[in-house]
């Protein structure tokens, strides 16, 4: 009855009493509806507020065992020593890429030559190419980690759900089709959420340095 007190629908102190003293079950309907509309708002309020650090140990190890494993990491820079490193040395992956993108004779061309004693046409070539990469790097680990943090949310708003199912029946709904309809929409809104963080977090990210030279 707090909740909805709060909300303003006592006014009248003597009909607060009155129905304190009733078993919920012999509310009005249209009172025990309002009643489970306001535990259900105050609750997904409480739920917004949750974030990742809001968990237990073992799950936010979990959680980050997970994200190492899919290679996202906060303080990753791919240049890193570049500047002392032959062409020929890169990483596996990028010579491949750089082979198939920028053709066989360019980069046979660049052999052991180090990034810094390139001319300058061709260091700033390899520098766009490998910017993109960094680009393709940044929203790569902006989703994995946007998907992780939002999930874990998503599953404890379902899990809520599922506890708290069973007051639909005081507001005369089948608890089965309300719970499948919550959950669709909790899906609907978790799809919605991942965008949206996406898009904000790659528009704030700040540029990665270039140790070009």
């Amino acid at each position: 009855m707090a909740h909805l007190q709060a909300a303003g629908w006592f006014q009248d102190r003597s009909r607060l009493e009155a129905v304190r003293a009733r078993p919920l079950a012999d509310l009005p309907a249209d009172l025990r509806r309002q009643l489970v509309e306001t535990l259900r708002r105050q609750r997904l309020e409480e739920l917004r507020q949750r974030r990742l650090v809001t968990l237990g140990r073992e799950e936010r190890l979990r959680v980050h065992r997970i994200l190492r494993e899919l290679g996202v990491r906060g303080d990753e820079e791919p240049l890193r020593g570049l500047r002392r490193k032959p062409v020929a040395e890169l990483e596996p992956e990028v010579y491949r890429r750089l082979l198939r993108d920028l053709g066989e004779q360019a980069v046979a061309e660049w052999g052991e030559t180090r990034f810094q004693d390139l001319p300058e046409e061709q260091r700033a070539l390899l520098t766009a190419y490998l910017g993109r990469r960094i680009m393709g790097r940044i929203e790569r680990r902006v989703l994995l980690y946007t998907i992780s943090r939002l999930w874990i949310d998503y599953l404890t708003d379902i899990e809520d759900l599922r506890r708290g199912i069973g007051l639909e029946a005081f507001g005369q709904r089948d608890p089965l089709v309300e719970y499948k309809r919550r959950a669709f929409e909790l899906f609907e809104e978790l799809g919605q959420n991942i965008r949206r963080t996406v898009v904000r977090s790659l528009f704030r990210q700040p540029p990665e340095p270039l140790r070009s030279g």
